[in-house]
């Protein structure tokens, strides 16, 4: 008699078969040929979220016949097939006496729809095979979605605020609840920091990472005595919401401002709705004052804008831009936020000396350009200065509202140093003058990884230089004339940095002039959503096909004139 076990949801099965003994009721009567029962019935996975691997899920296949019962190999059939795998066989080509038992494990991998399959086990009894349904309610999940927020002070070690009112010193390390803080809800998998270092008594570095996992060996911002400085920091949330601040040498205080977070995911069904990131595979240079003939006065402001089109501008919530500060006149700071003229956030972007050249990677929100002549309504950005100074805004991708095809979600990772050419890892040596490195992600990434979240360091440089970072492999992606960041000769110099990666999930790394060497530190991994192989279970063949001309052009923005610079 055929066996067929129904089910009614879609989802992951997990099967794991080993032979073990298992008594009948005494008062049962084997049946005269081979035969087999299984427990459970049918498993049912469950509501999982699309393309996300379930729990195992096991059956226990028993002898129940006079004769012994052999199987040949078990399979999955039916139209939901591809969302279950079989990770554990134990009865496949096996034979069960009565009483006997084996067992089969399965997981469940659906698209956002539900899935009904089928497990068969052929066997020598009248039926010819033994039979356990599977089924999956695939959903469509927000994980790895990003939400922007206005910048927020959430730590400084100067007031209070945060963590205890005082310097850290060398050695020393302060915890900071950053969920449930400053917008950031409770179950945020990742936050977006700007941290700032400020009066250090001696050279050293940060290190941000997520509570309750051991230090990594990676660093967030260097810095030398007597420097205010600031990088962009994205770091996964540690236990009870918490991410921790490592201070290597001398005492500092230290200052963080949140300007955003990524979704950890929510169940079946939620409202949540954050954005997917759209790297440019090159960046487009929004603003340089040196264009204009002179440097942004103090207390004023710009806007940066973009153009893409009516079908793309509405949806755009975030800018993702390298800011640099270059040639000004006295100390001062930068604050890139959404340009509301109305509203400067009590926060900086970038921390500067006089004359010096200092970049920043940020991602900021945007709002419709206000008062910006032809641009006006467009996707924008503002960018204050305390100072006189020439300003540069290089845009290196946006976030959506989660509305627009193509986009990729986040994966966060605890800090992992990938390149070190002081040890040869990643590169064999220092970068000698004009030299480009290629260097492989590694494990970090895998077959639907689009780009990385790196920070980038320039160490010891024998004369000033700049990084430039940009995917290897794709010819039609030539070397970017922008740069991501920039070192005076003998400095430890750090910026973040959000890259494309090409083929074989390699990237390049391109020094100006001296030697230096170079250290990349990942701390995620940017991966397309849906995937580039929705049933997710063959093994790595190669990258996913990249029409990177196609994305260009339907990404790269035209960039108006905003008009003149705006007092506040």
């Amino acid at each position: 008699m055929l066996r067929i076990l129904r089910g009614a949801l879609v989802g992951a099965i997990a099967l794991s078969l080993s032979a073990t003994a298992l008594a009948a009721p005494a008062q049962a009567a084997a049946a005269a040929e081979p035969d087999a029962t299984v427990s459970p019935s049918f498993l049912d996975f469950g509501y999982v979220a699309a393309y996300d691997t379930s729990a195992p899920k096991t059956v226990t296949v028993t002898g129940s016949g006079a004769e012994p019962i052999t199987f040949g190999q078990a399979s999955i059939t039916g139209a939901g097939a591809a969302f279950f795998k079989i990770t554990n066989d134990g009865c496949s080509l096996q034979t069960l006496s009565l009483g006997q038992t084996c067992t089969i494990t399965t997981v469940a991998r659906p698209a956002p729809q539900t899935g009904n399959a089928v497990i068969s086990l052929p066997d020598n009894s009248s039926a010819g095979s033994t039979q356990v349904s599977l089924s999956v309610y695939g959903y469509d999940s927000e994980r790895g979605t990003y939400n922007a927020l206005s910048p927020n002070r959430i730590l400084d070690t100067r007031s209070g605020k945060g963590a205890p009112k005082a310097a850290v010193g060398a050695g020393r390390s302060v915890s900071l609840q950053v969920a449930g803080v400053g917008g950031v809800p409770t179950d945020a998998s990742t936050v977006v920091l700007n941290v700032t270092v400020t009066g250090p008594t001696a050279g050293g570095y940060v290190a941000v990472y997520p509570s309750g996992v051991a230090r990594p060996t990676a660093s967030s911002l260097n810095f030398v005595k007597g420097w205010t400085g600031a990088n962009s920091v994205t770091v996964k949330v540690g236990t009870n919401g918490k991410v921790d601040f490592y201070n290597s040498g001398g005492s500092t205080h230290i200052i963080a401002d949140v300007s955003g977070y990524y979704s950890k995911g929510h169940g079946c069904c939620s409202t949540y709705n954050g954005g997917q990131y759209h790297p440019l595979a090159e960046p487009v240079r929004l603003t340089d004052t040196r264009e204009w003939g002179s440097r942004l006065p103090a207390d004023y402001y710009l806007n940066s804008v973009a153009n893409w089109n009516a079908s793309i501008n509405p949806h755009i919530r975030a800018f993702a831009v390298n800011i640099t500060v270059t040639q000004p006149t006295a100390s001062g700071f930068l604050t890139a936020w959404n340009g509301d003229g109305y509203s400067l956030p009590d926060t900086s972007t970038v921390n500067y000396t006089k004359n010096a050249t200092v970049p920043n990677f940020a991602v900021v929100p945007t709002m419709p350009c206000d008062d910006c002549g032809s641009a006006t309504g467009l996707p924008s950005i503002g960018v204050y200065t305390s100072a006189n100074a020439h300003v540069i805004v290089d845009l290196v991708g946006f976030y959506d509202d989660g509305a627009l095809p193509n986009g990729l979600r986040f994966d966060p990772v605890v800090p992992t140093r990938i390149a070190d050419t002081r040890a040869g890892l990643g590169w064999p040596s220092r970068l000698g003058p004009a030299q480009t490195a290629t260097i492989p992600a590694g494990p970090v990434a895998g077959v639907d990884t689009w780009a990385l979240a790196t920070n980038v360091t320039a160490v010891l440089p024998t004369t000033s230089t700049y990084l430039t970072v940009w995917p290897a492999g794709w010819e039609d992606v030539p070397r970017p004339t922008t740069s991501n960041l920039n070192a005076n000769a003998g400095a430890v110099v750090s910026n973040a940095v959000q890259t494309m990666v090409g083929p074989g999930n390699m990237f390049n790394v391109f020094n100006a002039g001296g030697y230096t060497s170079v250290v990349v530190d990942v701390v995620g991994t940017f991966f397309q959503y849906p995937p580039s192989s929705p049933d997710g279970w063959g093994a790595k063949a190669g990258q996913p096909a990249r029409d990177t001309a196609a994305m260009e052009s339907a990404l790269a923005p035209t960039v108006p004139s905003p008009g003149r610079a705006k007092r506040l």
